[in-house]
């Protein structure tokens, strides 16, 4: 979908409140996967990574007022289904 039109562009969404000390451990394992291998692992989905990414770290405001710190990792289109379900299952 082109930049600028609403509508799910993902292709895996997790959503949930957690404690900062299971945010960290999650994110410890998954760069842990990164580290060892070229992809991660989303519960059934496996993500696969190029070796060159563009990497963005972002400190911001929402548009709602509430503080977000977002980690992205950026490569080439891809194509998929999207899929969202609760962050429960990623802990």
């Amino acid at each position: 979908m082109p930049h600028g039109q609403h509508g799910p562009n993902w292709l895996f969404n997790a959503e949930g409140t957690t404690n900062r000390e299971n945010a960290g451990r999650l994110l410890a394992r998954l760069g842990r996967e990164l580290e060892e291998s070229n992809a991660v692992q989303l519960e059934e989905f496996r993500v696969e990574l190029p070796e060159q990414v563009e990497l963005k770290i972002r400190h911001e405001r929402t548009p709602h007022g509430a503080l977000a710190l977002k980690i992205t990792l950026e490569w080439g289109p891809d194509a998929g289904r999207p899929e969202s379900r609760g962050i429960a299952g990623l802990l």
